[in-house]
């Protein structure tokens, strides 16, 4: 059964797509190259991509040498036939390259490119470029074609409808080496509007979309903030999207999200989605705000979902230096390394119980743990400055509340206690009778590092003598 599209086009009509580089160049050896290409939408319907970029196709080259962007203040992107290719129905913030024939195709924008929707509707909104084939599957390239972004891509949603949200690229090889690199960071704000499930979808995704044996790579780092009262409808994944065992999706840097007054839907993963997806650096999910404007009652994951990976560590935290979060966190919290409970007036009452290497919090804040709660090490900042050898008097129970006895037969029995002075120097102690005996300093990781390596040159230099 055919899908129908969950609207009709208003307005004035154009059949096909636009470019903000002109007209396609087509051919083998063919080239095309501007200074720099916009689009505006502002009402109306297209039945096509939007690009922001430039339009290469069969062999040819297509160069942006500055920037390329698209703003949809009104409109709508659809296609004629969504049950066949809703995959026409995209805004692109950067070029497209296609494939008819068997030759590579080639789009790059050597500024940035970005996706800028105060308004109207579209399935894809794609913050990079898109690489496509005309073979037995929409949204491919033959022979390796490649898109490049040597900047940052950025996709803004501000109002307005879209079913699928990627900060990166998206591409589609027929079992070819086809690529997509940003060489740049990757920036995804959803700032109010909607991403809608009209298609079973409603995703957004801070990476780059890969699939059919693709290969899209994100150098530098991801940022995603859900904010405004912005509505998902699905899940969010910070990294980059592996759409099968064949592609791989990556990202070379860290990868942050940020959710503050929204409505989610799904589930909330760190990294990325599928085997072939990859984080490089450390992921952070931060919680702002008010609970009573965030509506997410999901799972926070610390991972990537489907065999994604993150090499570095993950971190959720509530709250930063500059914001902080209030009221209950109905969702809930799996996979991560640490979790850290920031800013003076954060106070967090977690409605589930989590599991984690570190919990870490401000000593002037207000965590209330659920039963059940479990964490290997517990360390507390505080704002005041101490050393090893000091006593000082401090009730669990200003920050902790009435699960402070959680955290008292926690940190006398099985988990390590640690604290933080003004200074950032960190210290072994021991919580006895309401007191903290502040130990000897534990040594930062670099600092670790340099005593090693200062004794293997010892040891090395005697074994040479002897």
């Amino acid at each position: 059964m055919a899908r129908a599209y969950p609207r009709s086009g208003t307005g004035a009509e154009i059949g096909a797509g636009i470019a903000g580089g002109g007209s396609e160049v087509s051919g083998d050896g063919a080239s095309s190259e501007l200074p720099s290409s916009a689009v505006t939408i502002s009402g109306g319907t297209v039945y096509g991509i939007v690009m922001g970029g430039s339009y290469a196709k069969d062999g040819a080259t297509a160069k942006i040498t500055g920037n390329s962007s698209v703003n949809m203040t009104s409109g709508d992107i659809l296609c004629k036939n969504p049950d066949n290719s809703p995959y026409d129905a995209v805004i692109l913030g950067g070029g497209f390259a296609y494939n008819d024939g068997f030759k590579a195709a080639s789009a790059e924008v050597y500024g940035n490119s970005s996706v800028t929707i105060s308004g109207g509707y579209a399935y894809y909104a794609v913050g990079g470029a898109a690489s496509q084939d005309g073979g037995a599957a929409a949204d491919s390239v033959y022979q390796g074609g490649s898109i490049v972004t040597n900047g940052d891509t950025v996709l803004e949603v501000n109002a307005g409808e879209v079913s699928q949200a990627y900060g990166g690229g998206w591409i589609y090889s027929n079992g070819t080496s086809a690529t997509d690199v940003i060489n740049g960071n990757t920036y995804v704000k959803i700032n109010g509007g909607a991403i809608t499930a009209d298609f079973g979808d409603g995703i957004v995704v801070g990476g780059s979309m890969a699939q059919g044996g693709a290969v899209a790579e994100i150098k530098g780092n991801v940022s995603v903030e859900i904010s405004g009262g912005a509505s998902v409808a699905q899940s969010i994944y910070g990294g980059g999207y592996s759409a099968d065992g064949a592609s791989a999706s990556s990202v070379g840097g860290n990868v942050s999200i940020v959710v503050k007054d929204a409505s989610i839907g799904g589930d909330i993963y760190a990294g990325g989605y599928g085997a072939g997806s990859r984080v490089s650096g450390d992921a952070r999910v931060n919680f702002q705000g008010d609970s009573s404007k965030l509506a997410f009652a999901g799972t926070v994951y610390g991972t990537g979902a489907n065999g994604s990976e993150i090499a570095g560590e993950s971190v959720i935290a509530f709250g930063d230096a500059e914001n902080a979060f209030s009221g209950e966190f109905a969702g809930k919290i799996s996979g991560f390394k640490t979790l850290s409970v920031e800013n003076s007036e954060t106070n967090v009452a977690f409605a589930n119980a989590f599991s984690v290497d570190l919990l870490q919090v401000a000593s002037t804040s207000q965590a209330l743990l659920a039963e059940g709660t479990v964490f290997d090490s517990l360390n507390i900042v505080f704002d005041d400055d101490f050393s090893d050898g000091d006593v000082f008097s401090f009730d669990l129970s200003d920050i902790f509340g009435d699960s402070a006895t959680i955290v008292e037969s926690a940190i006398t029995s099985t988990s390590d206690f640690t604290i933080t002075n003004s200074l950032g120097e960190m210290f072994a102690a021991d919580y006895v009778d309401g007191n903290i005996n502040v130990g000897a300093a534990i040594p930062e990781p670099s600092e670790v590092a340099a005593m090693l390596g200062a004794l293997a040159l010892a040891l090395a230099a005697a074994r040479r003598k002897a």
